[in-house]
């Protein structure tokens, strides 16, 4: 979620303010680093601090939700549907599931810490995200099963290569996924023998 990015944003430039903070040599490992192998020292420096239990109460996953996709009227902000909920503190919310944008079953469904992190997590509306199911993400042509103005599910018309079931996001909410699933496979890239999916 937009959110979650704003954060991190201002988590690095708190932590760029305070340079006593950061080790000698920190980002040594990345510089003068392109492609695999920049994503590679990546991998070797952005591992997790901190990660959430799973669900609902403190130090879970929607207290986590509470801070980060919590609009300013206290409703959740729902990157897959229009439909109007309210947290209830840190408890799950009626009708939301907890989503995971880089589907679990990819990784098998183990409960590792990659099915923990926060960053790529995002509550949503459970109709959708039930037909979303782990479809990957694409571009859905005429005919879909589902439109909801926010989410689309049906076959997939770019790129040509894969043209199965896919889910599609709204324009607004593309990069939120985009930057999900960079995360995601560089922070635990290490898990990538057990990824299987069209799209990886």
């Amino acid at each position: 979620m937009k959110n979650k990015f704003y954060f991190l944003v201002i988590g690095i430039v708190w932590i760029a303010l305070l340079p006593a903070q950061i080790p000698a040599g920190y980002y040594y490992l990345a510089q003068g680093k392109t492609k695999d192998n920049l994503k590679t020292a990546l991998f070797e420096l952005a591992q997790p601090r901190r990660v959430l239990k799973y669900g609902s109460g403190a130090g879970a996953t929607w207290e986590g939700f509470f801070h980060t996709d919590q609009r300013a009227n206290g409703s959740v902000y729902d990157m897959y549907s229009n439909i109007e909920r309210f947290f209830n503190g840190f408890n799950s919310v009626s009708g939301m599931h907890i989503e995971h944008s880089f589907p679990k079953s990819w990784w098998g469904g183990a409960n590792n810490t990659a099915y923990r992190d926060l960053f790529h997590l995002f509550p949503s509306d459970g109709l959708t995200n039930s037909t979303k199911n782990n479809f990957p993400l694409g571009i859905v042509g005429a005919s879909p099963r589902l439109d909801n103005g926010v989410s689309k599910v049906g076959n997939n018309v770019f790129g040509g290569v894969y043209t199965g079931l896919s889910f599609e996001p709204a324009n607004e909410y593309k990069g939120d996924f985009a930057r999900a699933y960079l995360y995601i496979s560089t922070v635990y890239q290490n898990l990538a023998p057990l990824w299987s999916s069209p799209m990886l």
